[in-house]
């Protein structure tokens, strides 16, 4: 049946678009209220979701199900969301978390303030180039050679100061109980990229 309402779609049917919106929107709402609180921004947000769908019909490759291109689409969403309200990729880090907290039922989700002001209390108590390289690459995004040349040091020192500061930053949540340690190496595999 889904596989006859993608091809439908793919051939300009609104009454395809409007079958898959009844079929998958309220399981998106309810995915994006984990993270968003506003109900407009919610149905913002899914209808973002369902108008990139039909702008992009042509594209789809997928014939069985458009779950998984919903479901990216709408994670992608609430990231652009908070991005342009925070200006940090914080968020994604704690998406991430929460969606490998999900399938373990012993880790709570933890509200994004919470995760958040825990995360940046103790960037603030690190060694000033540490808490500085940090700052600038997770919280303001910039590359290894923005940072060095905005803290006038060469592209090694903020790899070591990174790498350094972000181990230290592990062990202090390691002992923090407000973040599992689940949250913690999640958030940890997400920062190696930068190192």
């Amino acid at each position: 049946m889904e596989s006859d309402l993608i091809r439908r779609l793919k051939q300009n049917d609104q009454q395809a678009l409007d079958s898959i919106y009844n079929m998958y929107g309220r399981q998106l709402v309810v995915y994006c209220h984990a993270y968003v609180k506003s109900p407009q921004d919610i149905e913002e947000l899914v209808q973002d979701v369902f108008l990139a769908l039909w702008n992009s019909r042509g594209k789809i490759r997928n014939t069985e199900t458009l779950r998984p291109l919903l479901f990216k689409s709408m994670r992608n969403r609430i990231i652009n969301f908070y991005r342009s309200r925070f200006n940090t990729p914080l968020f994604e880090d704690y998406i991430n978390i929460n969606e490998e907290s999900v399938s373990d039922e012993s880790t709570p989700r933890i509200e994004y303030r919470e995760f958040e002001q825990a995360v940046i209390n103790h960037i603030a108590s690190l060694p000033k180039t540490q808490r500085e390289t940090i700052i600038l690459s997770r919280i303001e995004g910039k590359t290894n050679e923005e940072i060095a040349e905005i803290l006038h040091i060469n592209v090694q020192s903020v790899k070591n100061a990174l790498h350094i500061g972000l181990k230290k930053l592990k062990e202090i949540l390691d002992k923090t109980n407000g973040i599992s340690l689940i949250s913690i190496y999640a958030l940890f595999d997400t920062f190696s990229d930068i190192i």
